[in-house]
């Protein structure tokens, strides 16, 4: 009787075990879930990418041109100055030596002297360029023709009046013009642009006597040109 209560004690036991396992088991996976989740996610470590930038060497370089000065494209008629180094904007379009070849050989030396405002508003290469616009008026005071000097660096400066370089240039211009009207131009230049801040300081300058008898008073040289 012990025996038969023993055995099916054990198998009812046993039973009941093997239903609740199951149960046992999901609430491990679900504790083993919770606590992977409450660990702290390492951060990840950005690389960074490299990037190796290979700066490609122009096939054209100043060196190249053994022009000097002022120069007519007998092909269309369009006039380049070349710098002390050989440079002219041109140089920078050119896509191989071919292309240098080419438009070299189709130049030959040009008169500055007969430089009008036309010629620089239609014949001149780049001259949106400032330096440009600055040699072209260095050519006008040197043949004493203020006017059109003052006038072609009036112009560039109304498009692009930060360059103080070019305002310096046009009140040396004015000063050494001595024309009442030129000065007046300059004037109503000034007052447009005198809001600027930046501006301020260096137009201001322009009207000192001390700044203005230096220049009058002596042989006044830009870039070892006299104007």
């Amino acid at each position: 009787m012990n025996n038969n209560f023993t055995r099916r004690k054990f198998i009812i036991t046993g039973g009941s075990l093997l239903l609740l396992s199951p149960l046992l088991e999901f609430c491990n996976d679900k504790s083993k879930s919770k606590s992977a989740s409450s660990k702290p996610d390492k951060p990840k470590v950005k690389t960074k990418a490299v990037h190796t930038a290979f700066k490609r060497k122009h096939p054209v370089t100043p060196s190249m041109a053994k022009n000097r000065g002022w120069y007519k494209n007998k092909k269309n008629g369009k006039i380049h100055f070349f710098d002390a180094r050989g440079f002219t904007p041109s140089l920078e379009y050119m896509k191989n030596s071919k292309e240098f070849d080419t438009f070299i050989s189709h130049l030959e030396p040009w008169d500055a002297k007969q430089m009008t405002v036309e010629i620089f508003e239609k014949k001149v290469s780049k001259k949106k360029k400032d330096w440009i616009t600055e040699n072209a008026a260095l050519v006008f005071t040197s043949n004493g023709n203020y006017a059109a000097a003052s006038q072609i660096v009036r112009s560039r400066i109304e498009k692009r009046p930060v360059n103080v370089r070019m305002w310096d240039l046009l009140a040396v211009i004015t000063l050494k013009s001595a024309d009442e009207q030129l000065k007046a131009a300059q004037q109503t230049l000034i007052t447009k642009y005198s809001i600027d801040k930046k501006l301020t300081a260096r137009l201001t300058k322009f009207s000192s006597e001390t700044w203005q008898s230096k220049i009058i008073n002596r042989d006044y040289k830009w870039d070892n040109q006299k104007i």
